[in-house]
């Protein structure tokens, strides 16, 4: 039987959501009819996956977080209201509401922590440093409000990690979870169709009012096309390994059309590094079915290859991963992500490894780069950016942390013996090392929530099979 306390909840939740919602349409916050659509889809999709979701018993937290990580996939997308220097938005609103819940639930101890052990306990730890470490560079930072702003960012981030592996705790959230991700990527998959074939994009996308000739590009719910090709670039993965693993031949065949339309979507936004990571990725994953015999001598073919092309095709190999029709033109992409990275590496050493502060690689980059960018600030490398911002420990313990993922998805993908978690398990290690190069096609990407959910996803996920595995020895 469903609790009527359940019930309660979930119609305290819609309660706010609706009011929240005719208070915007009242005060003409949404001012257009495409998004004012979208939102009703929107809210008719929610309103059946919550009756779904009570059906099959899901308690009010993980209900409200899988909700929260759902509309976190859409950004701003939907609708966007600014409070002085936050925007508020769908995401934002849900996570205020799953914060404040977490804080009722700690002030009257009814958080239970005992099951938070381990490489969780580490990796946490890590986050934690992450968020202290910045919030002592307010210090020396020159740009106070920018720091703020990715402070801000940053805690979002972290407590989506905390709340997933606090609230998901068995491999049945994650398959419920993988789920999620792939019923958003329809939407934003469809979005993008539809901003390619009608030249029509939503008002949170910079083409909204871009000249004609670049209407057919499609960008989604993300601001521009390097973000919307950099999600799909990862999500692929999820699609890939449903297609692989599930057994209904109507899903496999709704999973290889979609892998198809993505690898269209990514085609048509022209970012090259997207589409060079989703190729690195499977070649990677191909990699590791081999035998062990024939892996050692396709690691050393592939390294003497790969040696002796970037001495001979230097130049071409960075100009074709930069190339992209964004804010960066392309003509000039080479010279301007050379000197990003010359003038990063110049911040880096006269900060002393320190870093130049939370959020203020821009600032430096606008005010006291050596190397001309013609007005490109964003440092265009989700790698080189942690290290600008946030200096020398907190970029090793983030490549620490990368690879620790990396290993043990690995080590379950090799042990675990469930269909279903080794589908969830084959998708994420797909994601991460796709990520490994999409993370440099957009300008930044500490304010895409995807890579927060996708690094919450792959941590709950291995800290569930690995006490699965404990407990079972």
């Amino acid at each position: 039987m469903i609790s009527e306390s359940n019930h309660l909840k979930t119609i305290l939740l819609m309660t706010v959501l609706s009011i929240i919602s005719i208070s915007l349409v009242l005060s003409n916050t949404i001012s257009s009819i495409t998004t004012l659509f979208l939102m009703t889809i929107a809210s008719i999709c929610i309103l059946f996956c919550i009756k779904l979701f009570i059906r099959m018993n899901i308690n009010f937290d993980k209900l409200i977080l899988i909700f929260t990580i759902s509309l976190g996939f859409f950004q701003s997308a939907l609708f966007s209201v600014r409070i002085g220097p936050i925007s508020l938005f769908p995401f934002r609103i849900l996570f205020i509401v799953l914060f404040i819940w977490f804080v009722f639930k700690l002030v009257t101890s009814k958080v239970n922590t005992s099951h938070l052990n381990g490489n969780v306990s580490i990796h946490l730890g890590f986050f934690i440093f992450w968020l202290g470490y910045s919030i002592l560079s307010l210090i020396w930072v020159k740009s106070l409000s920018d720091a703020i702003n990715y402070i801000f960012l940053l805690a979002v981030g972290v407590f989506i990690v905390y709340f997933t592996v606090l609230y998901l705790k068995n491999s049945f959230d994650y398959i419920y979870l993988f789920s999620a991700w792939i019923l958003v990527l329809i939407i934003i998959i469809g979005i993008g169709l539809w901003n390619h074939f009608t030249l029509n994009h939503l008002s949170s996308s910079y083409i909204y009012s871009a000249p004609e000739h670049k209407r057919a590009i499609p960008t989604s719910v993300f601001y521009n096309q390097n973000d919307f090709a950099s999600y799909l670039a990862i999500s692929i993965y999820f699609l890939f390994a449903a297609f692989k693993y599930l057994k209904n031949y109507i899903l496999k065949s709704i999973c290889l059309l979609l892998i198809l339309l993505s690898c269209y979507l990514m085609y048509v936004t022209d970012s090259r590094a997207s589409i060079l990571a989703v190729v690195f990725g499977f070649l990677v994953l191909f990699f590791l079915y081999l035998p062990t015999k024939i892996k050692k001598l396709t690691i050393i073919a592939t390294t003497l290859v790969g040696l002796f092309s970037s001495i001979l095709f230097f130049n071409d190999i960075l100009g074709f991963i930069g190339g992209s029709s964004s804010s960066i033109q392309e003509d000039n992409s080479l010279n301007i992500r050379t000197n990003l990275l010359k003038n990063s590496v110049d911040f880096v050493t006269n900060s002393f490894g320190f870093g130049v502060g939370a959020g203020n690689a821009e600032y430096y980059m606008e005010n006291l780069s050596i190397y001309p960018t013609q007005g490109v600030l964003n440092v265009h490398n989700w790698w080189i950016e942690i290290l600008v911002n946030n200096g020398v420990l907190v970029f090793v313990g983030y490549i620490i942390l990368y690879l620790t993922i990396l290993i043990n998805l690995y080590s379950i993908f090799k042990t675990v013996n469930n269909r279903l978690e080794k589908m969830v398990c084959e998708a994420l290690l797909g994601a991460f090392i796709a990520f490994i190069i999409a993370s440099i096609s957009p300008s930044s990407i500490s304010n895409l929530n995807y890579h927060w959910i996708l690094l919450a996803f792959a941590i709950g996920f291995i800290h569930v099979i690995k006490n699965k595995e404990s407990s079972s020895i």
